[in-house]
Order: C-alpha cells, then structure tokens, then sequence
C-alpha cells in the first residue's frame, strides 16, 4: 500500500515521465483493481460516475479506499456489507474495453488525495506497455 501511494503522490507532485511510468507500473502490478458493482444485482458490472467530462468507471488501488468510498455514501447491502469487484488488472482492463464506446475511461481512487485519471485509450496504452497481469 505504501508504495503505490507513494507513486501516486509522486506522479501528481512531479508528473514527470519517469514518475508517471513508475506509478502505472505500480498500478498495473497491484494484486487486484477494486471497483463497485453498479448494482447488488448486477455484481459484474462495474459503477460508472458521471464527471463534467463524461462518464468514467470507478476503481480504487485499495480495498480500503473502496470501502470508504461506499460507506460515505451509503452503498451497502442489506447485510450492511459494501459490495465489491476485486479484479486482476488484466481482468478489470478487459472489463473497462467491454465499455469503451460508453465511458471515458477509469478514475481511480475519487474524493481522495490519491484520485488519479485514465482515459481508455491511455489505459490501453499503459497496458500494452506494462503489460498488466
């Protein structure tokens, strides 16, 4: 946890080439992507924030930011649980592909300081380079 975060605020602090390459590859390693379904009944399909630019699919870098996340916001089931799609990258890539020609592509960590961007195409990008597990 503590070295992707540290990428992440070093990409945001100094984006420079070296440090955004450090944080994706960060990123593209983690053991899981977490994202929240859009529904309880549809635990395959992942939540999908409308920005001002478009519509992204919510993930996280931690399951702990996702929860977090969801328990502001009141997004639990009836058993109180927070609902979650742990994905490996290559997994939660292949699922935000499916959804390309509808989202903009993926923020990461929203309403933290870690909250980052990828519009599919850059994400697709990063895969290919990085290639994703």
């Amino acid at each position: 946890m503590k070295e992707i975060t540290a990428a992440i605020r070093n990409a945001r602090d100094e984006p420079t080439s070296q440090n955004i390459e450090a944080m994706w590859r960060r990123v593209m390693g983690l053991p899981a992507w977490y994202l929240l379904p859009a529904a309880l009944d549809a635990a395959t399909t992942p939540l999908v924030a409308q920005l001002d630019d478009g519509d992204w699919i919510v993930a996280f870098t931690h399951f702990r930011a996702l929860n977090e996340f969801a328990r502001e916001r009141g997004m639990r089931s009836d058993t109180g649980e927070v609902p979650m799609l742990a994905l490996q990258p290559g997994e939660a890539v292949e699922r935000i592909r499916e959804l390309s020609d509808h989202v903009a592509g993926v923020v990461f960590n929203p309403g933290s300081e870690l909250a980052f961007r990828a519009p599919v195409a850059a994400l697709l990008d990063f895969v290919a380079r990085f290639e994703a597990r």
